[in-house]
């Protein structure tokens, strides 16, 4: 294992700061991410600080955002203390795979589920960084 470990079975690769970095960014002035349910799905929302750093990252190298290691290290500091998670398609038995957002009751059942469904043509970091929100369908 190098220098940058895997993240739940994704390899990682070295970004262009310090993994602390990445993990850690304004965290300390609180979440400035925001998950608003709509009726129809989720809206995520970041701030401009978030946007900000998310230029940054790609100004060198652009195809950093469009890889699930980047989504998943991205919104790792947001989700660790949340009901929120990553849900695999298979335990809704979802034909698809797209990134899934859910939340899962005491039995460990899944009770909501949001899955990006612009998966194969945009990244979730990519549509973040240029709008500063992005949709998650209901599923």
């Amino acid at each position: 294992m190098g220098r940058f470990p895997s993240i739940r079975g994704f390899p990682t690769f070295p970004f262009p700061f310090p993994r602390q970095t990445f993990f850690g960014f304004n965290t300390k002035k609180g979440k400035t991410m925001e998950f608003i349910k709509t009726k129809n799905g989720l809206k995520i929302t970041i701030d401009d600080a978030d946007k900000k750093f998310l230029k940054e990252l790609s100004q060198d190298n652009h195809n950093v955002l469009c890889t699930r290691t980047a989504e998943y290290d991205f919104f790792e500091s947001y989700l660790c203390n949340s009901d929120w998670e990553w849900i695999n398609p298979e335990d809704i038995a979802a034909l698809t795979d797209a990134p899934i957002l859910g939340i899962r009751d005491e039995n460990n059942e899944v009770t909501e589920a949001y899955g990006y469904m612009d998966y194969q043509v945009y990244s979730m970091l990519e549509e973040l960084e240029i709008h500063g929100e992005i949709f998650l369908q209901k599923g």
